[in-house]
């Protein structure tokens, strides 16, 4: 009978055997585990490749044939030899039982960590039927169990692993065959992510069901609904989905410095940028910052498309003690072929930064998300005043040059997972969007003396820049082209549906009351109501509010015969002293109106 030591060294000789023929076949050992062994079901992986289910215990998978094969040629020997019977495997309830060496035990453990590493290293081409991972934004969490948010290593190996796994081919269903998740008790996974107004889930749980969802926002008069409109299963291996992904857990590196991570740069970031715009609080009324040369505009906008959100940091506990408003960031993503994404960040002196985001449908302005960051008020403003001094002006313009190449790279050709029957993939990439020229006579043309007299007055209050850095309008499914924004407010009074002479303009509180109601026919009297609110509702009580300012201003100036009227993003308290800064549908709208007739000459309305 060979001696322990003999045993092992056979099984090192024979490492190297199958290392030269490579041609080891595995039936042989098969059926020697298989006639003293309880009988176990085998799951295909892929082509020659199996899961061994060893004595009662968890899965242990195998991709690496060298491995699998010492496994079984020990647990041969230790059976020939006769040190050990039925304990030749490890039982990970009686570990005193096993009668495997160290070496052994280390052939397992290397198993599995191939295993698991084989998971997070695969074919960068591959995607998942419902999505790319790796290109999105996304969330996981563990279902009835508190929510942790991963590093963002952790994120791409996950990514990684979610194109990777083996969804096999999905089945449409109807909605009232999905799981309510909100009542469900045992266990699984909640994935999530959304584009524009739809968002998107899929629940694996623990039966072996993976169940595809996507919901779009609804607007139910003063609430927000998310009906499913389409829905699917998949059939999966729960047992391998689970042990890859708690592996992939259990080695997250917390991300513990104060910027934001890449992964909240990329939600941040998500879609094609289409503009920015930037304006500072002086007396509570907004005014909008303009550089003074054409590519100062363009480093302008690239900073604030591309490199600001790297200038904030995670929420802290800030003195309040100077918490006045200073600047306004507004900037907008296409976030679906149907929908805007505007993201407004309020930046306070003290260096609050609170944000919203909103998803711009149509007229309807749906809310996503609110929450708060930090920024280095003086670096900010440093940043600021170089690009303004035109610094910047040759670095963005490298930059813009360097994207603009990567963006015409042409893409190497992805490898799709089968679709499920309600074919969910990810779309592909659009194509830059076309830009048409504003077609069509309209009610003043290029030479009309009214717009001549708009560009006058938009260039008069900002600074003599005719807003070039805003050019472009989503009209009627795709862009338009008008140059700057001095051709688009122009170009919005003329969209206005009734008759826009609303007569002579007697004084403020006349221009205020027609331009109110200007503002009805073209944002809708539920955001007019929302601006003058008198009262918010908190922990369901309804509390009175005071504000600081009127909802709205008017100023006359005569050289121009123009009332520009305006909304006032105000600030307020309510009567059990709760403080409000301008609400996430305050926005900056005005209007010219003539005076001698109160025609309205241009509007600046964005919903």
């Amino acid at each position: 009978m060979l001696k322990h030591d003999e045993m092992i060294e056979n099984v090192h000789r024979r490492i190297a055997q199958y290392e030269e023929e490579k041609k080891m076949k595995h039936s042989k050992f098969n059926k020697i585990i298989s006639a003293i062994k309880p009988k176990s079901d085998s799951v295909k992986n892929k082509e020659d490749d199996f899961t061994e289910s060893v004595s009662g215990t968890e899965t242990v998978g195998s991709s690496n044939r060298i491995v699998r094969t010492v496994s079984s040629i020990a647990a041969a020997a230790v059976l020939v030899t006769g040190i050990g019977t039925t304990g030749f495997l490890l039982h990970k309830n009686k570990p005193q039982h096993s009668a495997m060496s160290k070496d052994e035990v280390s052939l397992i453990q290397v198993t599995e960590e191939t295993e698991a590493t084989r998971a997070t290293e695969a074919d960068p081409d591959m995607i998942s039927p419902f999505c790319d991972f790796n290109k999105i934004y996304f969330s996981i969490s563990e279902l009835n169990k508190q929510y942790y948010d991963y590093s963002s290593d952790t994120y791409d190996k996950i990514a990684k692993y979610l194109n990777a796994f083996k969804w096999g081919k999905g089945i449409g269903i109807n909605a009232e065959e999905v799981p309510d998740i909100d009542t469900y008790t045992g266990k699984g996974y909640a994935i999530g992510w959304k584009k524009g107004d739809k968002y998107f889930n899929v629940y694996v749980l623990e039966d072996g069901k993976a169940y595809y969802v996507e919901k779009q926002c609804v607007i139910r008069e003063f609430s927000f609904d998310y009906p499913i409109i389409e829905s699917s299963v998949f059939d999966i291996d729960y047992k391998t989905f689970d042990k890859y992904i708690q592996d992939i857990f259990s080695k997250d590196v917390p991300y513990t410095d104060e910027k934001l991570s890449p992964r909240d740069i990329k939600e941040l970031s998500e879609g094609e940028f289409l503009r920015a715009e930037l304006s500072s609080e002086k007396d509570n009324h907004p005014e909008i910052i303009t550089p003074k040369t054409e590519q100062s505009q363009r480093a302008l906008q690239d900073f604030l498309g591309y490199d600001f959100v790297y200038l904030l940091s995670k929420e802290k506990a800030i003195p309040s003690d100077d918490d006045k408003s200073v600047y306004t960031i507004e900037r907008y993503f296409k976030s679906s072929e149907t929908s805007t994404r505007r993201e407004t960040y309020y930046i306070q002196s003290n260096g609050v930064v609170s944000f919203y985001p909103y998803e711009l449908v149509g007229d309807d302005a749906l809310p996503t998300d609110c929450r708060q960051f930090c920024i280095d008020i003086n670096e900010f403003e440093t940043k600021l005043k170089d690009i303004l001094d035109g610094k910047y002006d040759e670095k963005y313009r490298e930059n813009s040059s360097d994207k603009t190449e990567k963006e015409t790279t042409a893409q190497k050709p992805e490898k799709v997972q089968p679709a499920t029957v309600n074919e969910v993939p990810e779309e592909p990439q659009d194509n830059p969007p076309e830009v048409n020229e504003p077609s069509g006579e309209t009610e003043a043309n290029a030479d009309s003396p009214e717009k001549d007299l708009v560009r006058a007055f938009y260039a008069f209050m900002h600074d003599g820049s005719y807003g070039e850095y805003n050019s472009s309008v989503y009209e009627n499914g795709k862009w338009v082209d008008y140059k700057d924004e001095a051709n688009i407010v122009f170009h919005n009074a003329e969209k206005i549906s009734d008759d826009r002479v609303l007569g002579t303009i007697a004084d403020e509180e006349d221009a205020i009351s027609k331009g109110r109601e200007i503002l009805i026919k073209l944002i809708g009297q539920e955001k007019i109501d929302y601006h003058e609110r008198e009262y918010i509702e908190y922990k369901g009580t309804q509390h009175k509010l005071t504000w600081d300012e009127p909802p709205y201003k008017a100023e006359y100036y005569e050289e121009y015969d123009i009332w520009y009227f305006s909304t006032v993003l105000r600030h307020g308290k309510t009567d059990v002293g709760i403080n409000l800064g301008p609400g996430p549908d305050q926005k900056p709208r005005y209007l010219y109106i003539r005076g001698c007739d109160g025609k309205v000459l241009a509007a600046y309305v964005y919903c």
